[in-house]
């Protein structure tokens, strides 16, 4: 049996239709469908920041979670997106004292295809603010741009509300 063995190597060897050679650089790997990445992070935050429905500046300090993501496809279709979320935030009035609790989300995207078109750029900031004896505001921004796949803008929206209650 073992002369058998023996006696196949050369056929296995004649099969090679190439000289061996010195294992060579790798190319880039490639991505079957998409690859994505995902980073978190907390980020300290602390700012005066005015606020029209106070009548006074408020100072914020706290923490915000952000989330940011990236996808890759093979076609070379690229996506971005942002979530940020307040951790703890709280703001005191500069003159008054008084406490305020942030709560709410503001989250970016982006949508290109390899040639730059369409494109689509949006973003989302709703932030609520409680304070004492249940006095409230909301913060509302939407900005939104679509650029179809000729390069005409199709939609554009740059919205920001302050709404006192």
């Amino acid at each position: 049996m073992r002369r058998i063995a023996l006696a196949l190597v050369p056929l296995f060897l004649l099969a090679c239709d190439r000289e061996p050679v010195a294992p060579g650089i790798d190319p880039a790997p490639t991505f079957a469908a998409t690859h994505t990445t995902s980073n978190e992070f907390e980020v300290p935050f602390s700012e005066t920041l005015q606020a029209p429905c106070l009548g006074e500046d408020v100072y914020v300090d706290g923490v915000i979670q952000e989330v940011i993501t990236e996808t890759y496809s093979a076609s070379g279709n690229y996506s971005f997106s942002y979530l940020g979320h307040p951790q703890g935030l709280r703001g005191v009035g500069v003159t008054s004292g008084l406490v305020w609790r942030f709560t709410g989300a503001t989250v970016y995207t982006i949508y290109v295809q390899p040639d730059g078109f369409p494109y689509t750029e949006t973003f989302v900031d709703r932030f609520h603010v409680v304070g004492p004896g249940g006095s409230q505001y909301y913060l509302k921004e939407l900005y939104k741009v679509t650029i179809n796949g000729v390069g005409d803008h199709v939609v554009t929206i740059d919205e920001s509300t302050w709404e006192c209650k």
